[in-house]
Parts: structure tokens; C-alpha cells; sequence
């Protein structure tokens, strides 16, 4: 960047007098540095050190030196880098307030809920230490023919799991948390819990979990698990990437005639692959570069305002698991994203 921008468009512009041509070329390569440093402190030392290079290779090539002609020069300079500095800075400033803001309701709101779930976590403790007991004297009580209320059987059974419904959904809605700060902190996620898990069943478990609006939202997802594979990471957030990506395809293929989401798992030489393809709207170029950002929400997404986090947690997620997200896609055609985990070593090592 120091060569290519200061250092190059200032030297030719001093050994060709300031012409218009050199002039024009100088002011664009200021503009490009600028959006490229996007930090005020970058820029001025990649300039500096670029334009005092220029100087020095211009006084040690030139016999005649004159700079009195750039004198006239100086306030244009002036004008483009305090004006485009506003203009490319001001989105960027924007954007870390936002996520300031966003951090610090984000963590107040996340604080109240985190006590109620712990309250009823306690409380399951003492049901899962108890209703046993309680259900084994109802269960007496009806064999000896006492005059009980008599609860339904399905009734008898739910009652049975639901401890373990509310344990694990405390765990889901906790994760939740740490999924919505982990994003507004930049924080990694916690690897104490990582361990080696099933992707079929992890996929399973995901379609039977989400919360589809429809039966025929969730008929039109289907899925080839025959090539599974095991991952090192955790299980909790892999189900969170996956109900991120149903979300966006069941998003961008809302409206179709034939709507189509397809989970595929397979496998090369060099990785395991998730294929997570559905043939909507598609994704232009343009945000295919941007979508794996912070609070970036496709132009394309025009039936759902999202959050913009959604695919940046994707990402964060599956590089601590040393994974990688890709996408693919053609407007009006497909979107896929590509999964890709590294091959893991047989418990033997072998």
C-alpha cells in the first residue's frame, strides 16, 4: 500500500511538474488509500512514509528541483482528505457506536435474563431430586386403589420428561446469551465444552428443534446425511450455525413456486463438507463479500429485516472449530453455503 499509492502517485507527480493527468491520479490514489487504512492513525503513517519516500527518490533523480508549483496544489489535497475521510470514517465510527450501544443493552438485558433462567434451574434441581419420589407414591397410591385423581397416562409420561425438557432448554436459552454477546463483544466462544460430535445427528436434532412457521416450511428441507462425520467443537453451537442457515433459506426462498432446501453431507480427501443449498433469490457478488460481517443485512433481504449477526456468528463459530464457511450463489438461481471441517483422526489414532 505504501508503494502502490503514496509513494508511486506522489513520485510521478513531482517528476512530471504537477500536471493535470498527475494531479487527477494523485487525488484518486489518496481517496483509495483512505477507504483502504479506514483508521486515521494507518493513514497518516502510510502516507507520510510513502510521500517522504517520493521526496527523497524525486530530490535524488531530478536536477532541478521545484515544488513551488504544488503550492497551489496543497488546499485540493487538503479538501479531498478531510472530505473523504468523513465520508468513509463516518460509517465505520457509526458502526462501532452501534456495537457499543448494542453491547451494553445486550449485557443488561442478558444480566435480567440470566437470573430467572438460574432461579429455574435451581428449582429443576430440587424437581429432578424429588418428582421421582412423588411420581412413585402416585403410582402406590393408584395400585392400592386409594381415592386419587387420576392423571392420563400421556399426561403421566410428559410429566416425567419434562425435568430434562427444562434443563435442556435453560442450556439452549443460555447459549443464546453467549451466542448474542459473543457477537456484540467480539468474544470467541468458550472451547472448555469442545468435544468430537456427530454432524448427522447434530442436523437431526436441529430440524427437530426449529421452530418452522408451517408444515410445509419444514417439507421442503431435505437432507442426505448417508456420508456422516465426526467434528471437534461443541454441539449446542454447531445446532445454532445450522438453525441460522434455515433461517436465511427459508428467508430467501419464501414466496417461490417450488420452494427447495437441500442438506447434503460429504467428503474429499482433504475435508468434511456440509452443502447447505436452496434455490431463492440468490446472492449478488457484491454481498457475497460483505455477508459474513457485522450488522450486514443482504439488499436482497427485502421480505425480513435481520440483524446483520446471524452469518458473522457462523463464521466466528466454525473457525473456532478450525472449520470455514463459504457461499456460493447466482441471482435468481441457488445460494449454497459450504461447510468445510477438517478430517478428524480415528480414536486410535489410526
Amino acid at each position: 500500500m505504501i508503494y502502490a499509492l503514496p509513494f508511486y502517485f506522489g513520485f510521478m507527480l513531482l517528476k512530471n511538474n504537477g500536471n493535470l493527468a498527475w494531479s487527477m491520479s494523485m487525488m484518486a490514489g489518496l481517496a483509495l488509500l483512505i477507504l483502504l487504512a479506514y483508521n486515521w492513525v494507518l493513514f497518516i503513517t502510510l502516507f507520510s512514509i510513502g510521500f517522504s519516500l517520493a521526496l527523497i527518490a524525486y530530490t535524488a533523480t531530478s536536477d532541478d528541483i521545484m515544488l513551488e508549483n504544488y503550492l497551489g496544489q496543497l488546499p485540493v489535497y487538503l479538501f479531498l482528505i478531510v472530505t473523504a475521510s468523513i465520508t468513509f470514517y463516518f460509517p465505520y465510527k457509526l458502526k462501532q457506536e452501534k456495537l457499543k450501544v448494542l453491547a451494553s443493552v445486550g449485557a443488561e438485558i442478558c444480566h435480567e435474563l440470566r437470573t430467572p433462567l438460574m432461579t429455574i434451574q435451581n428449582n429443576t434441581y430440587g424437581l429432578h431430586k424429588h418428582l421421582p419420589k412423588l411420581l412413585h407414591g402416585y403410582e402406590l397410591a393408584k395400585a392400592n386403589n386409594l381415592a386419587i385423581n387420576s392423571i392420563r397416562p400421556d399426561a403421566l409420561k410428559a410429566l416425567e420428561q419434562s425435568v430434562h425438557h427444562i434443563e435442556k432448554e435453560v442450556v439452549h436459552s443460555n447459549t443464546i446469551i453467549d451466542m448474542l454477546l459473543m457477537n456484540l463483544r467480539k468474544t470467541e466462544p468458550n472451547t472448555d465444552n469442545f468435544g468430537y460430535f456427530s454432524m448427522a445427528e447434530i442436523i437431526q436434532e436441529a430440524l427437530y428443534r426449529y421452530p418452522f412457521d408451517s408444515a410445509r416450511s419444514k417439507q421442503i428441507v431435505k437432507t442426505d446425511l448417508t456420508n456422516n462425520f465426526t467434528f471437534y467443537g461443541s454441539n449446542i453451537l454447531m445446532m445454532h450455525v445450522i438453525f441460522n442457515l434455515i433461517k436465511n433459506a427459508l428467508t430467501f426462498t419464501k414466496g417461490a413456486a417450488e420452494s427447495s432446501i437441500e442438506i447434503v453431507l460429504d467428503s474429499d480427501t482433504s475435508a468434511n463438507h456440509v452443502h447447505f443449498r436452496d434455490n431463492g433469490k440468490g446472492v449478488s457478488l457484491l454481498d457475497r463479500m460483505l455477508i459474513f460481517d457485522n450488522f450486514y443485512s443482504s439488499g436482497n433481504q427485502s421480505i425480513s429485516s435481520g440483524t446483520g449477526i446471524g452469518l458473522a456468528f457462523c463464521q466466528k463459530v466454525l473457525t473456532s472449530f478450525n472449520a470455514k464457511i463459504k457461499c456460493y450463489s447466482e441471482l435468481g438461481e441457488y445460494t449454497e453455503f459450504v461447510l468445510s471441517f477438517p478430517k478428524q483422526l480415528k480414536k486410535d489414532g489410526i
